[in-house]
């Protein structure tokens, strides 16, 4: 089986008392906790609320009520006891295992970020008891060193970007990573679309063709707020065509982790784009090609599929870089110059860089010099 090493789980683990581990569908979380971490019993709550027990010493219930006297059994007497999927169960759920604090160690997973504040607003029996975690995709870091044991840099480089969604790593084969690559986006086309639909279903949310056209217009490339904005008016999907219309739904997305908004150097402006890449490579051949729809060849795609690639890399480095540094990568570009990415800490440009694959000449060298003057004081990589 192949296993991505992750910080969090020595975090998680790290963590004292009682725990809430959140975050989107298929970033790994039960995964992360049920191998790596050690715990007592671990329940987990399906859709028609039937609950699946794994582990040792725990008596047999038959509805809800002997489950929550059976999750506060098991703490008393102190045992680490996981509730996955908790924020399907009804909110008495809460109120009950509250009432056993702080015995026992108990970790609440949530496919959501609802949760957060199911369990930490106003009102929550919880608020106060526990601590959180968000789970996120798969840090730089660890994608990166995960493929570097297992692949030379180059090839490395290219597809760490790709496991980031943990979910791939399986379907990650050998050869040419371009072809890798076509091939888990071949097998994807219905899996990531009702991907999408799930993330939504966790939040409680209806997956409205205006939300599904933001996310396909940001996966095609379209960063701009205004251009979204008038795009949707367009096809009658807004009342106008302002911005601070759509602001609301990229909020609510946002916070889904489905799309990051990348701030741009001495701009007002921010870079709208798909938080997964293998989600964004996707979309952006279905907006070029059908290829959700079509059975479009690899030799069709390829030229394409190289272009997202090269892009993907970029900015796995500069992700990477930011992660190293502890600051915030953002983009830099004007009309007449252009840089890949720019690592800023508490606000203040630390690091610029510019990522060539292949070979680099002097050319390429004396522009670089020339554009990051523009960052005095900061390295440049």
């Amino acid at each position: 089986m192949n296993v991505i090493q992750r910080k969090e789980a020595g975090e998680i683990a790290e963590a004292p008392g009682w725990l809430l581990v959140f975050g989107r569908r298929k970033v790994g979380k039960t995964f992360l906790v049920k191998n790596t971490l050690r715990w007592d019993v671990y329940f987990s709550v399906r859709r028609d609320l039937a609950i699946i027990t794994e582990g040792k010493d725990v008596r047999p219930f038959e509805n809800l009520s002997g489950f929550y006297v059976e999750v506060k059994r098991l703490l008393q007497e102190g045992k680490t006891v996981v509730v996955d999927e908790f924020q399907r169960l009804p909110e008495s759920f809460l109120d009950e295992v509250a009432s056993v604090h702080p015995r026992g160690r108990l970790i609440l997973l949530g496919s959501s970020f609802r949760v957060v504040h199911k369990v930490f607003g106003p009102g929550s029996p919880l608020l106060g008891l526990v601590s959180e975690k968000k789970l996120s995709l798969v840090l730089p870091s660890d994608a990166f060193l995960f493929m570097c044991e297992r692949l030379p840099p180059e090839r490395a480089l290219l597809l760490a970007p790709y496991i980031r969604d943990p979910w791939t790593v399986e379907h990650l084969g050998a050869g040419d990573p371009l072809r890798v690559i076509y091939e888990v986006l071949r097998g994807a086309k219905h899996s990531i679309p009702a991907l999408v639909g799930e993330i939504f279903t966790e939040e409680e949310r209806q997956l409205t063709n205006t939300y599904e056209a933001i996310l396909r217009l940001i996966g095609s490339g379209r960063w701009r707020t205004n251009d979204i904005a008038s795009t949707l008016y367009g096809r009658g999907l807004l009342k106008q065509a302002d911005p601070r219309a759509v602001a609301p739904y990229l909020s609510h997305m946002e916070e889904m982790d489905l799309i990051e908004s990348v701030q741009i150097y001495r701009s007002r402006a921010n870079y709208l784009r798909l938080k997964s890449p293998i989600m964004e490579a996707f979309y952006y051949l279905a907006d070029r090609y059908g290829f959700e729809e079509a059975d479009v060849s690899f030799g069709e795609v390829k030229p394409t599929l190289e272009k997202l690639v090269n892009m993907h890399a970029q900015d796995f480095v500069g992700q990477l870089l930011a992660e190293l540094k502890e600051g915030t990568r953002m983009y830099y570009f004007t009309p007449d110059q252009e840089v890949d990415f720019v690592v800023a800490v508490r606000g203040r440009p630390q690091l610029v860089g510019e990522v060539k694959l292949g070979g680099v000449r002097d050319r390429d060298l004396r522009k670089f010099v020339e554009i990051t003057g523009a960052f005095p004081g900061a390295e440049r990589v």
